[in-house]
């Protein structure tokens, strides 16, 4: 339901579309797409004239009330839940361990979109994120559960804060249902932040400051021109004080952007 929302955390490399979701992080939702699209009337608002009228839109996913249905019919089992959610290991979610045999290791649910990361708050907010998402979804399982065994007319839609696809959806709704500590929302919001700002974002935070080879080059020249004196250490100090920088937030690979850094 939140895919897209929660895509906005990570940058662009590790969403839909980018050659990684291509080959390894694929979507969850590709079974619930509508083929053909369906051509729906909805009430658009016009911020400059200040009205609103109807108009068409392409609708290319099943309304949140069919997928629910799919995915919570009585005769689904666990193997039925692994293949609608892509059957494979190759998604957002590895849907697929749920359906480990015994012997074959224990049944869990994989969380991969989030790049290969050493950063410790980087770490710390994004497991507590899933577990916090886990648990929030099986807390909305259990009390529709409750509402359908009621007769409750809203049955399968009880708790969230849409009942159908929409515009305003956000990562906030989901902070706000899992109660998520404040610290963390401003962490992993500040990364939706950051990732929006600019196309170069991405590049931006992935810098670990190696200088390109043209520049190691010069710097070897410099250290060149000094060596016949004997000390050459003032190129070798340059050298550690790039080290130095390089080794900034002690992340050991990928390091944040740099307005989450402390």
């Amino acid at each position: 339901m939140y895919e897209t929302q929660i895509s906005a955390m990570h940058p662009p490399h590790r969403r839909e579309g980018s050659d990684a979701a291509n080959i390894d992080i694929a979507s969850n939702r590709d079974n619930f797409l509508l083929d053909p699209a369906r051509i729906v009337k909805k009430l658009v608002f016009d911020p400059v004239a200040r009205t609103c009228s109807r108009k068409n839109r392409r609708v290319t996913m099943q309304s949140l009330a069919e997928i629910r249905a799919t995915i919570f019919a009585k005769d689904v089992t666990l193997e039925n839940l692994v293949d609608l959610m892509g059957g494979s290991k190759a998604h957002v979610v590895n849907f697929s361990y749920l359906a480990r045999k015994a012997g074959d290791g224990p049944a869990t649910l994989e969380f991969r979109q989030h790049e290969g990361c050493l950063y410790g708050p980087s770490v710390k907010w994004w497991v507590l994120f899933v577990t916090g998402l886990v648990r929030l979804a099986d807390h909305l399982a259990n009390i529709n559960d409750t509402a359908t065994a009621g007769g409750c007319t809203n049955a399968g839609m009880v708790g969230y804060l849409f009942d159908e696809w929409h515009e305003n959806m956000s990562f906030v709704d989901l902070f706000e249902m899992m109660e998520f500590p404040q610290e963390g929302m401003d962490y992993l919001g500040g990364q939706v932040a950051f990732y929006a700002v600019s196309p170069v974002a991405e590049e931006r935070a992935r810098e670990s400051t190696p200088e390109s080879d043209e520049d190691e080059d010069e710097d070897e020249d410099e250290d060149d021109d000094d060596a016949p004196g004997g000390d050459g250490g003032q190129g070798k100090g340059k050298k550690r004080g790039r080290d130095d920088d390089d080794d900034d937030g002690g992340d050991g690979g990928v390091r944040p952007p740099p307005a989450l850094r402390p």
